[in-house]
């Protein structure tokens, strides 16, 4: 079994394109094993007990005479798997398959792939697409050999090879090479002595380095292209992500969900919050698909549990009644067997689906555990980061996000602005000063910044009746001017201080301080330092707004 830190790092497109049911299926019976270059994983005309889902290792499927003489009619890398006959209920090999390249598998027992094949879901739509790739490949390799020079096939089975490896180097003895293709030793040096004087590859001591893979490719016949082509025709990166990440065929879907959900809700007899965390776990709905595959079986075979007393009561009857044909009795006795055999198949389905009911369950307490856990970590991160009130960012977030500004600037050559807010007094005829601000009156107050702040500028709450306005990319000071004068007519006009917008705006002040990067400072302290003074400038003369120098 592939443990959860390997499976991460499995690379075979046909295992990295299923979807996590039947990934989760396949990889419990799935185990890694080293490929070495050479080692032969089958021999043609042998039973084959595996199938191999190649890694980071290249297997050759080589046809081999009578005489001995062999030569490759395929090759299989990350992009497929290894032992396709399986599929198809034939269990011998019709050719000898080779470790090409050294590396990695995963192997799987044929009788799994079987099974999960006949599920009729992703990975036999895969494998189908796969098998048509595998016989352009097979079809295309033959008009190869008999077309087409020994440089031209060499190219073929580099470029090939580098498809399936990480690197551009190729271990590859001569003799490895000639066996490959069918052809004497002295051919393959010819051939490779070739394309290395036309600085295309490098070969020394069975190391193939390609130095200009444009090179090769020109040199190399159609028969690389059409190959290529047919694979992302049939199985594009588009179709990979589709299927990996598209509806998972066993989780019941739409209508039929909804069905089966609403059937075992009211078998467990769920709260309705409960309800709501089973529909929310993909883990609970895949059980849930089980579970109710199994609770049919279990019906069909209480059915056949009472076809069966029935058909035994009838013979019962018969052979009371009189004389009866010879044999009956020993029917009737195989019959009783095997109604016995049925009956405790039914309690033990009955046990296999109480089971099944209480790891449903279980995950419904374990999901709505999760679902609160989110829910307290998103509570906590937005606490961390933002103010209670207005769920504006507070004094950590704007400075972090300062600091990239400045960053940003410093590395654009570009200025930018934080403007100090301080709103109105509370000013009213025979009352005292109050410098409260109600929820209300602050929450308008948020609401008419917010409207106005473009989205890569930043708004925090500093204080009860101040605010930090973090303005980025400025083309000139007039911009933050603009800006501060558009904060003051907004808030000018609305900004009442008992919360009735009766006050004229003559008698509101809003007072901002600016401070502009780099010519007010350089640092996120800095410019708020100087924008705080600007601002009790901006009251003292009571000006609007005022630049911090």
């Amino acid at each position: 079994m592939i443990s959860p830190p390997e499976i991460t790092q499995i690379q075979n497109r046909l295992l990295r394109a299923l979807p996590a049911s039947a990934r989760a299926r396949v990889f419990s019976s799935m185990e890694l094993v080293p490929m070495k270059l050479g080692d032969m994983l089958y021999e043609s005309g042998e039973v084959q007990n595996h199938v191999y889902f190649p890694i980071d290792s290249i297997i050759s499927l080589m046809f081999v005479t009578e005489s001995g003489a062999s030569a490759e009619i395929a090759m299989i890398g990350k992009e497929g798997m290894v032992g396709l006959p399986l599929i198809s209920d034939s269990r011998t090999a019709p050719n000898r398959a080779v470790v090409q390249s050294a590396g990695f598998a995963c192997r799987l027992k044929g009788a799994v792939l079987k099974a999960e094949f006949s599920r009729a879901g992703a990975l036999q739509h895969l494998l189908l697409r796969y098998t048509q790739t595998l016989l352009t490949q097979m079809s295309q390799t033959a008009v190869c050999y008999r077309h087409h020079s020994v440089s031209q096939q060499l190219c073929r089975l580099v470029l090939m090879s580098l498809d399936r490896l990480p690197s551009s180097q190729l271990k590859m003895t001569q003799e490895l090479i000639s066996s490959m293709l069918g052809v004497r030793r002295e051919t393959v040096t010819a051939a490779a002595l070739k394309l290395q004087s036309s600085r295309a590859i490098e070969y020394s001591r069975g190391i193939i380095e390609v130095l200009d893979r444009p090179k090769l490719e020109k040199a190399s016949c159609e028969c690389y292209a059409v190959v290529t082509a047919e694979f992302e025709r049939l199985l594009p990166d588009a179709l990979v992500t589709e299927i990996q990440t598209g509806p998972d065929p066993d989780i019941p879907q739409g209508d039929e969900q909804s069905d089966v959900i609403n059937r075992l809700i009211e078998q467990l007899r769920l709260s309705p919050q409960d309800s709501k965390a089973l529909k929310g776990s993909a883990a609970a709905l895949s059980l849930i698909r089980v579970l109710d595959q199994s609770e049919q079986i279990k019906l069909h075979v209480e059915q056949v549990a009472e076809d069966l007393a029935t058909v035994n009561s009838d013979l019962k009857k018969e052979i009371g009644s009189g004389p009866v044909r010879s044999g009956v009795g020993d029917v009737l006795q195989k019959s009783e067997l095997v109604e016995g055999m049925v009956e405790e198949a039914v309690e033990d389905l009955k046990s296999v689906n109480q089971a099944l009911k209480a790891e449903v369950k279980e995950r419904v307490v374990l999901e709505k555990e999760l679902i609160d856990v989110k829910q307290q970590e998103k509570a906590a991160r937005h606490a961390a980061l933002y103010d209670p009130l207005t769920s504006l960012p507070n004094r950590g977030l704007f400075d972090d996000r300062l600091d990239q500004a400045l960053a940003q600037a410093k590395l654009n050559s570009r200025t930018l602005a934080v403007l100090f807010i301080d709103l109105p007094e509370r000013q009213e005829p025979g009352n005292k000063q109050d410098d409260v601000l109600s929820d209300k009156v602050l929450l308008s107050v948020v609401d008419k910044l917010e409207n106005m702040r473009r989205d890569d500028d930043t708004l925090m709450r500093h204080g009860n009746r101040e605010f930090l306005y973090l303005r980025t990319e400025l083309t000139s000071e007039a911009d933050a001017t603009d800006v501060a004068k558009e904060i003051i007519q907004v808030l000018s006009s609305s900004v009442a201080v008992n919360g009735n917008v009766s006050a004229r705006s003559a008698d509101v002040r809003v007072s901002i301080g600016i401070a502009v990067y780099p010519q007010d400072g350089e640092t996120a302290a800095t410019l708020v330092s100087h924008a705080d003074a600007a601002r009790h400038r901006a009251k003292l003369v009571s000006k609007g707004h005022w630049f911090a120098r």
